[in-house]
């Protein structure tokens, strides 16, 4: 049968052409293919396996129909035409089939996986699942599945679950895969996830420990001109140079760079194009799409470039590159902006920060040194064109106070649902909005947790995502904004407050957990930063009593924002460079 596995895997499309007497999963989970016994579909099967290689999924489906007919208990070919059926969108065609095949042979997993992925589709993520554990049952090795599973479980607001998932996916016959590693350690920041600080960094450390050891001696020597004040050539290494937060932090700085001081190479590891991608890339000397390259090649890539000092924008987020940096191409580097923790790599050098958010404590959970800013938080804001004016106080028209979460509902922790449970109680006449809430099992999962503590469903209203206009408009209907913890707000804190909505921060230790104390601290709103789930109850129930301060708060926001670091572009660029130079001489020195 068709290897539709592989062609998940690789740009380059394999066709299989092996003996299929028995449709029993093999040990590298390659689906297995027609016998000699269906010698009359044999050659039909094989065009269609043509056919679907060049991507002409109509003919290959005609050429698998031929075979049908002349085999009909055939299950690979049954596969074959409900894989082609569901690349052609046909869904409940491609079940049919599929269903077929799997009534033939129970213990075909490529059938329940593929039944999985149009359940995805049909948005049945519950059904989803259950076919990925039907295949898993019969292989289980199938990491592909696994992942699957593990992803679909985290999205439904069952992070502690899909961390098990993530680890079996991680100890399958397979080989070991960083990408999947990565999206274990995400998983770990959130709040549903009983796990320590030092459990943690260990896990971090067990990467590097993994996946760079391999690395440290292969790795070549720097031949970069050590002369201490030329100009550098900096590498911003990310997959998100399109409408992502990180690109809105990163752009304000690649366009306020000195170039008689640096030189702009930006590394992106993604193939969408858009109007962000377009901004990134014209303010970079050089924009160079890295998605198609392997590991190797974009290191060598960036060593002929001879890069002083690259940049990693993503950690262990998505489409991340840490694979590159673990083979050390560029003589310093840095990881900044799109991960919360340390990467764990020895390779990477410094992580930018600032006291507040990292207090001297928090050395020892990093692999990187820290490099912190003074006198300002570790990025600058710029406001999306076009933001709504800030509306007088809803409550004092309501009647009542409105509080709202804009934060990924994966960061509502027990902790949160407990607190924002205790303000509601405080506060009988208050509601609570929760944004960006997935429809179906994840809101079902909330509600449920909130009437554990008593709280009627009719004062907490949850949102799926909608529209930014939508979203942003009806943020204004809010009156106080609240943090999420362990895993606080970042851009979407940023933007609240810029809305006007004075928000409530929950104090923790890492960085996960400070930075919502951070922003506050640098509007001079560090009254907001509750150090214990108590202080934080009394100082939103304290705020919500006192309208007064409330609309005073909400409509000087704007310029406290604009009076503050934040808003210091230009000044903020020069110390990102001169963090660079300090680098380099210590560098140059060492």
């Amino acid at each position: 049968m068709f290897n539709w596995l592989n062609k998940k895997k690789s740009k380059t499309t394999q066709v299989s052409t092996a003996d299929a007497n028995s449709a029993a999963p093999k040990a590298n989970n390659q689906p297995t293919n027609v016998t000699d016994n269906q010698n009359a579909s044999k050659e039909y099967v094989q065009r269609g396996n043509r056919f679907l290689a060049q991507a002409k999924l109509d003919d290959a489906l005609l050429q698998y129909m031929q075979a049908f007919a002349m085999s009909p208990a055939d299950p690979n070919i049954c596969i074959n035409i409900g894989y082609t059926l569901k690349e052609l969108k046909r869904y409940p065609q491609a079940k049919e089939y599929l269903e077929k095949a799997l009534a033939l042979n129970p213990q075909i997993f490529d059938a329940a996986y593929l039944l999985g992925e149009i359940a995805q589709q049909n948005g049945d993520i519950i059904t989803a699942v259950d076919y990925m554990k039907q295949a898993v049952a019969i292989n289980p090795d199938f990491t592909e599945a696994l992942v699957f599973i593990a992803r679909s479980l985290r999205d439904q607001g069952l992070p502690e679950q899909a961390v098990e998932y993530y680890r079996k996916a991680l100890t399958t016959n397979e080989a070991p895969n960083p990408a999947n590693y990565s999206r274990l350690l995400l998983c770990l920041q959130y709040g549903g996830v009983p796990i320590s600080r030092d459990e943690i960094k260990e896990e971090h450390f067990n990467f590097s420990r993994q996946f760079e050891t391999p690395f440290i001696q292969s790795r070549l020597r720097h031949h970069n001109s050590r002369v201490a004040e030329r100009p550098l050539k900096i590498g911003y290494l990310s997959g998100d140079f399109k409408k992502h937060s990180v690109a809105l932090f990163i752009l304000p700085i690649l366009e306020n760079h000195d170039r008689k001081n640096v030189q702009i190479y930006c590394y992106y590891n993604d193939s969408v194009q858009d109007e962000m991608t377009a901004k990134i890339s014209a303010q970079a000397d050089f924009f160079i799409p890295c998605a198609n390259a392997t590991d190797e090649q974009l290191a060598s890539r960036i060593r002929s470039d001879g890069i002083d000092i690259l940049v990693d924008l993503s950690g262990h987020t998505h489409n991340n590159r840490l694979m590159v940096f673990a083979r050390k191409p560029a003589p310093i580097q840095v990881t900044y902006l799109g991960y919360v923790d340390t990467t764990g790599l020895a390779a990477i050098d410094y992580r930018f920060t600032n006291l507040d958010a990292d207090p001297l404590s928090n050395d020892a959970f990093y692999s990187e040194k820290l490099y912190r800013f003074e006198n300002s938080l570790w990025w600058c804001y710029r406001p999306a064109p076009g933001l709504p004016a800030i509306k007088s106080l809803p409550a004092s028209t309501n009647g009542y106070i409105t509080f709202v979460s804009v934060n990924d509902f994966l960061k509502i922790s027990s902790v949160n649902v407990q607190i924002w449970s205790d303000i509601l109680k405080e506060l009988p006449n208050a509601r609570l909005m929760l944004m960006g809430v997935p429809e179906g099992a994840a809101q079902q999962l909330l509600r449920e947790k909130f009437a554990l503590q008593g709280i009627e469903e009719s004062r907490i209203t949850l949102y799926a995502r909608m529209p930014l206009d939508e979203y942003r408009s009806l943020l204004l209907q809010a009156d106080i904004a609240l943090d999420t913890s362990p895993f606080n707000g970042g851009t979407t804190t940023c933007e609240t407050l810029y809305l006007g909505l004075p928000l409530i921060t929950l104090k923790g230790e890492a960085f996960i957990s400070r930075m919502g104390y951070a922003i506050l601290k640098s509007l001079d709103l560090e009254e907001l930063a509750a150090d214990t789930p108590e202080h934080y109850v009394q100082t939103a129930v304290a705020l919500s009593r006192d309208l007064d301060k409330l609309a005073l708060l909400r409509q000087g926001m704007r310029q406290r924002i604009q009076q503050s670091s934040l808003s210091q572009e230009l000044e903020f660029t020069k110390k990102i460079e001169a963090a660079y130079r300090t680098m380099w001489r210590q560098y140059i020195a060492s």
